[in-house]
This record gives C-alpha cells, structure tokens and sequence, in this order.
C-alpha cells in the first residue's frame, strides 16, 4: 500500500482530492485540517487502489499472494460480534448487528457483512466487504457531511448481487435535506437560551489568547467589534453569546459547540470547555498564566 499515509501526503503532489464542503446548495474547496486526534480517527489517507489491496488481503485470510502475512484465525476474530447493537425488535428479521474489532458486523442476504465509516474535515468514506462472497466495496467522497458512500456502497453490492436497488441519488439527496434541517433546528433551539440580561461578566478583552489541549491542540480567541472571535486549528467558527461565561461556537464542519469559560476564584479566564470529544463530552482547552491579562 505505497500511497497510503498517515496524514495527508505530500503537498506537492497533484493528485490529492481536496477537501469540499456544501454550504447552502453551493460546494466550497476548504483549506486541507489535520490535527493529533485525526491520527487516531481518520488519520489514513490512502487510494482507491490501495483500499482495493486492503479488501483483497482481508478477503483472503490475511494473504498477500502466497505469503501469509496474518492467520485466518486472527482475521476471524476481528469480524466475530463483542458488543451487539440495541434496536426494536422485529420478529421476522433474522440478522446479526453488532461491534467487532473495528468492524460493524451485519448481514445482507444471509451473508456476513463487514463494514467501517470514516472521514475528516471535508472527506467521507465507507468500506463494505462480503467475505464469503469474495466481494468488497470501498466509497471515497471528497465532501464532508454526505450520506453518499454509505448509500452509493450497499447500492454497488445490491447491483452485484442481482438484487433490485433504489437510485442512491435521490436517498442522498433525502437523507442530506434531514440532515440539514436537524442541524438547523438545534441551531436554532441551542440559540434560544440567550438572555440579553445576561451579558458576559468580564470585558472580552478577558476572554482574549490561545488556550491548548494536549490532544487536541489549540483554539484561539480574539476580539472583533463587540463580539468574540473563535478559531480552532485555523478554521474560523462563527460566535454567539449565550449568557454569562456561556458561548455557542458554530460551523458548517462541526456540530454546534456550546462551550464555557472556565474562571479563577481571582476572576481570571483559566481556560474553555469545547464539546468535541467523545459522545460530546467536554474538553478543557487550558490558558498558560502568563497569557492571561489581567481582568
């Protein structure tokens, strides 16, 4: 897999699909965002030809060619279910959904199914792999926020298989309107909780300097006109305030970040909680003393 890499290749290299974003019926070519989490979670960036030779080694057995680099065995176990996934009952549904070791493990015609998602700042993609059947498909979009791979992927494996499918343009184009509107709505409702009679309690010149994660790296705060300016890793987030210390920090790449900052028992900002870790759970974003202004 010579063109597989962890983070983005080289820039000098033409042939990098640049990262899209779709904001309001118009697509945008964003500024390429890697950062130490995207290691971790989407940190491969690879080809269709290498994601091709990755399918055909996991389909057979952990071999490549006549060299047997992993054994069946520990193949096996990385598809067999360790957590099953909670849904309705429906009694004539006889099929498996569950968690294996990096898979999503189902079935679709009675045969296992293997399958994994992935994406980052302005990509998305979905691989599906049917073992016994020796057949595999791998979908890489350069557009963030899409439902295309995982549509346009079950579409190719039904097409494959002699079954009838539905065009997976017009579900995307559903799905991607839900979507939107969701996104919308929170938006919305989350803005909903500012109060005019709460203004922030220090002046925003307070709230002002680089704060940093060990993990997830820096956001940056500064001061435009009368309101408070939010960047992280150099995407610039729109800013509205809530009330008190409270601020929604929002993108069209994120999920709306309602976020707080942190304040010494000396009245200093110390720090910024920011929603992005896992299940939404808030990360400390912390403030070098010496960059704190006096309040």
């Amino acid at each position: 897999m010579g063109t597989t890499t962890v983070g983005p290749p080289p820039a000098e290299e033409a042939s990098i699909a640049r990262p899209h974003l779709v904001i309001e019926g118009s697509t945008v070519e964003l500024e390429m965002i890697f950062s130490a989490p995207d290691i971790f979670q989407s940190g491969l960036w690879s080809s269709a030809a290498d994601m091709n030779r990755w399918m055909q080694f996991l389909i057979d057995g952990g071999r490549s060619g006549d060299r047997a680099l992993v054994s069946q065995e520990s193949i096996t176990e990385t598809w067999t279910p360790q957590m099953v996934v909670r849904r309705p009952y429906h009694p004539r549904r006889n099929s498996v959904d569950a968690h294996g070791f990096g898979w999503r493990i189902s079935t679709r015609h009675d045969s296992l199914q293997l399958s994994h998602g992935g994406g980052g700042a302005g990509y998305m993609s979905h691989i599906l792999i049917l073992p016994s059947r020796g057949l595999g498909v791998v979908v890489l979009t350069n557009t963030a926020m899409n439902p295309v791979p995982d549509l346009a992927g079950a579409w190719i494996l039904n097409r494959v298989l002699g079954v009838e499918a539905p065009d997976p343009r017009e579900g995307a184009k559903r799905m991607l309107a839900r979507m939107t509107e969701s996104r919308r709505a929170a938006h919305l409702w989350t803005l909903e909780e500012h109060d005019p009679a709460r203004p922030p309690p220090l002046p925003l010149t307070a709230y002002t300097g680089t704060y940093t994660d060990f993990f997830f790296g820096r956001v940056n705060v500064g001061v435009e006109g009368d309101r408070l300016t939010f960047s992280y890793h150099d995407v610039a987030l729109d800013v509205h305030h809530l009330h008190d210390n409270v601020f929604l920090f929002s993108s069209p790449l994120f999920d709306d970040l309602r976020s707080e900052f942190v304040i010494s028992s000396e009245g200093k900002v110390t720090g910024v909680t920011v929603p992005i870790g896992p299940k939404a759970k808030p990360v400390v974003f912390r403030r070098p003393s010496a960059d704190r202004p006096s309040n």
